[in-house]
Parts: C-alpha cells; structure tokens; sequence
C-alpha cells in the first residue's frame, strides 16, 4: 500500500477525531469573538501517519511523494487536482497557511479539554 500525495510528508497535519469537536467548540466560546482557532487533538507527518495505519491494520505501507500533476489525474472534474493543491500548499505552507494570527486549541484553553490522539482512536 502506498500513499501518494504532493510533498514531502514532513510537515505535521492536524488530525480530529469527531467527539473531540464538542470540546473545541466549548473552548471557542470562551475566546475573544475574531479569534483564529485551529482545533485537533493531534498532529502527524503524513509519513508517521503511514507507519501508524500500517501497525494497527497489518497492512505493509509506505510514503511516496507525488506531484500535483500526478495528483490531479486521480479524479475527474477538477477535484484531483483541488485535493493535489491543498496538500501541497499544506506541506508548502503549514496546515495554517503560516498565519501568525492562528492559535491552537492546546495554546489558549483556560481548562484543559480533554482530546483524542489519534494512535489511541
């Protein structure tokens, strides 16, 4: 099994496992209105992600990097090629685009909510 996406699998993608969002939403209504909130409970490199789905399925699997042209030939209608922009800019840029006005769920909640990592979901 290989999964083929623009970049290098380097840079950590926010994950979110979907009970966790009820806590995110509490932590929002807590903050300043205007405030840029990037919530996940966590964050992997599409390669860690890779070794993790390979221990928990069995399934031998690797990362490979694809270009946005490969990419963008696996779906029909421009949606391969919307899906090959995102991940490159994500691995180009960081999942929030580098805006230093983003804060994390984990930086600004006065209670600590209680998240999900993915390795134990």
């Amino acid at each position: 099994m290989k999964l083929r996406i623009p970049g290098n699998g380097d840079v950590p993608i926010p994950l979110v496992v979907p009970s966790d969002a009820g806590n995110f939403v509490k932590a929002l209504t807590r903050l300043p209105a205007g405030t840029n909130l990037m919530a996940f409970g966590d964050r992997l490199t599409w390669s860690d992600y890779v070794k993790l789905w390979s221990k928990v399925t069995g399934v031998p699997a690797t990362f490979e990097k694809a270009t946005v042209l490969e990419h963008s030939n696996l779906a029909p209608g421009g949606y391969g090629e919307e899906m090959a922009e995102m991940y490159a800019y994500a691995q180009d840029f960081g999942y929030d685009g580098s805006d230093p006005s983003v804060v994390t769920v984990q930086e600004v909640s006065v209670e600590q909510q209680p998240i999900t990592y993915i390795a134990v979901f």
